[in-house]
């Protein structure tokens, strides 16, 4: 028996000599001393990475132990607010090159004010003057 591991489980198939050539005992002859070698099928594990937005799945794939990781071909969204506007910033955490288990990384994001212009006109129409404020700032 071959214990089970991070990889997966192993089914036993039967035995082979030094050149890999299935022996069936019982059936087969040898002319010789001859080592025989246990063969064993594996039965991967499957792991999950996700990769989040806030609380939505943004991606999600099934690995083996050992697979390189596929980080998404497009960068996850935030909606801006009356406050800020947002660019996606990285996953967090750092993504690993390879599974070595189930992962789940969340998308971080970097702020900026929105700013508000605001043009006081005259009389006619001309413009006053302009100003940048953000949200909810005292003119």
């Amino acid at each position: 028996a071959k214990t089970a591991d991070e990889v997966g489980t192993y089914n036993f198939t039967g035995w082979a000599d030094d050149d890999g050539v299935v022996v069936v005992p019982g059936t087969d002859k040898f002319a010789g001393d001859t080592y025989l070698y246990a063969q064993f099928e594996t039965v991967y594990k499957n792991y999950t990475v996700k990769f989040m937005n806030g609380e939505k799945v943004f991606s999600e794939k099934t690995y083996h132990y050992g697979d390189p990781i596929e980080i998404p071909a497009t960068e996850p969204t935030k909606p801006a607010d009356e406050t800020y506007y947002y660019s996606f910033k990285a996953w967090d955490p750092d993504v690993s090159e390879v599974c070595y288990g189930n992962a789940t990384y969340a998308a971080t994001y970097r702020s900026a004010y929105n700013y508000y212009r605001v043009t006081w006109l005259k009389d006619d129409k001309s413009v006053h003057t302009a100003t940048n404020y953000i949200y909810n700032e005292k003119s």
